[in-house]
C-alpha cells in the first residue's frame, strides 16, 4: 500500500458503493478534498430488507432484478456529459456482469477498480465480476492470497472522534470497552471475557440487537451467555456523542472480528490511529504496518483475557507516514492508482 500524492490523472470518478454506516459520505469528502469530480450510485438499488435477503440467498436473481435500475441510471449519467476517468465499485453484491459490460461500452477510457470491504464468503456471486475489472482489491488478506487480489486495508474514517494524547491507563474510567452489534460467536467471547475481567477500572459493554429476530435467534443458540449478559443488551445504537465519550475514557477498545474473515474492521484502524489501544481477536493485525505490541493486544478467541501488563503500557506513537496512508483522501487516491 503506497501513498499517492497527486490526483492529476484521477480527475473524475463514478463511485458505486453501498450505504454502509457513513462510509460513502467519508468517500464523498475525500473526493472533494482531492478535487475529484464524482457521481455516486448506491450499490444496493432497493433499500428493503426483502431485497437484502434475496441478494444473499438468491444472488443471481437479485443481480438481474437490479439491472434495469442500473442501466437507466448509467444512461442518464452518460447523457449528462459526465465521463469518468475511473470507476470504483465497492462490494458489487447487486451488480450483474451485464451492467459492468455496459459501463465499459459507454466509458471505454475509464479504469475499473473493484474493492471488497467484506469477505468473499459473505459475497455470493463475486466471482462473476472479478474478471471484468482492471484491478481487484480486498481488505481481507486471506481472500487476496487465495485469489491473487491486491491486499488493501480499510481507511480510517473518524480518528478525531475519540483521539486522545498518548497516556497510560492511569485515570481511565474503563480498562476496556466494547460497543457493537451481535453476530457469530460474539456473545460467547464476550461472556468469557467478562468472567475473566478482574481489572482495576472494570469495563463498558454495549451489545446492540438490530431486530427482534436477532434477539430471539441468540436466545436460542447461546442461551447461557445471553442470560448472563442481558443487562448489557440494547435495541438501538449508542449515540455518537456517548460513543466518543466512552472511547475517550477507555484504556483499550475491544474488537471481536467475524471468524470467517481476516480483514481489519474500521473500528480496529480508527482505534489504533486515534492513540487508543486495541484488543482484538484478529491475529492478522500483527502483519499490518501499524502493528506494535505496546498498542495492540491479540486475544485468544477460545480463552479471551486482556493482560493487565498490556493495559499498563504506554503506547508508542504512530509514525506520521503510516497515519497518512489510512486518511480517506490518501486511501482513495492510492486505491485508484494500483
Amino acid at each position: 500500500m503506497e501513498l499517492m500524492l497527486s490526483s492529476d490523472s484521477i480527475h473524475s470518478l463514478l463511485l458505486v458503493s453501498p450505504q454502509t454506516y457513513n462510509y460513502h459520505k467519508i468517500l464523498f469528502e475525500a473526493c472533494e478534498h482531492a478535487s475529484i469530480d464524482f457521481v455516486w450510485l448506491d450499490e444496493r438499488p432497493f433499500a428493503s430488507t426483502i431485497f437484502k435477503v434475496i441478494s444473499r440467498k438468491l444472488n443471481k436473481a437479485a443481480r438481474k432484478l437490479s439491472s434495469g435500475h442500473y442501466l437507466a441510471r448509467l444512461q442518464a449519467i452518460k447523457a449528462s456529459g459526465f465521463n469518468p476517468s475511473h470507476i470504483l465499485v465497492i462490494k458489487g453484491e447487486s451488480i450483474d456482469p451485464c451492467v459492468v459490460a455496459f459501463m465499459r461500452s459507454i466509458f471505454p477510457g475509464a479504469k475499473f477498480v473493484l474493492y471488497f470491504w467484506d469477505s468473499a464468503s459473505n459475497l455470493p456471486g463475486h466471482s462473476q465480476l472479478t474478471r471484468l475489472f482492471d484491478v481487484v482489491a480486498s481488505f481481507d488478506s486471506y481472500d487476496c492470497q487465495l485469489n491473487g487480489w491486491q491486499y488493501y486495508p480499510l481507511f480510517c474514517g473518524n480518528p478525531a472522534e475519540f483521539r486522545k494524547p498518548v497516556i497510560s491507563s492511569v485515570g481511565m474510567v474503563y480498562d476496556w470497552s466494547f460497543v457493537g452489534v451481535v453476530h457469530s460467536d460474539r456473545l460467547v467471547v464476550l461472556d468469557k471475557l467478562v468472567k475473566s475481567s478482574n481489572y482495576l477500572n472494570g469495563f463498558f459493554l454495549y451489545i446492540y440487537f438490530p431486530s427482534l429476530l436477532h434477539f430471539l435467534y441468540y436466545l436460542i443458540v447461546s442461551p447461557l451467555p445471553f442470560l448472563r449478559l442481558r443487562r448489557y443488551f440494547r435495541s438501538s445504537p449508542l449515540p455518537p456523542n456517548r460513543l466518543r465519550s466512552v472511547y475517550g475514557q477507555s484504556t483499550c477498545i475491544l474488537d471481536i472480528h467475524h471468524p470467517d474473515q481476516s480483514g481489519l474492521t474500521m473500528r480496529s484502524v480508527e482505534s489504533v490511529l486515534s492513540g487508543v489501544k486495541l484488543a482484538t481477536t484478529n491475529s492478522c493485525i500483527s502483519r499490518d504496518v501499524f502493528y506494535d505490541a505496546s498498542r495492540i493486544f491479540v486475544l485468544d478467541r477460545r480463552r479471551p483475557s486482556i493482560s493487565p501488563d498490556f493495559l499498563d503500557l504506554v503506547p508508542s506513537p504512530i509514525p506520521e507516514s503510516v497515519d497518512n496512508l489510512f486518511r480517506p483522501t490518501s486511501w482513495l487516491l492510492s486505491l485508484l492508482s494500483i
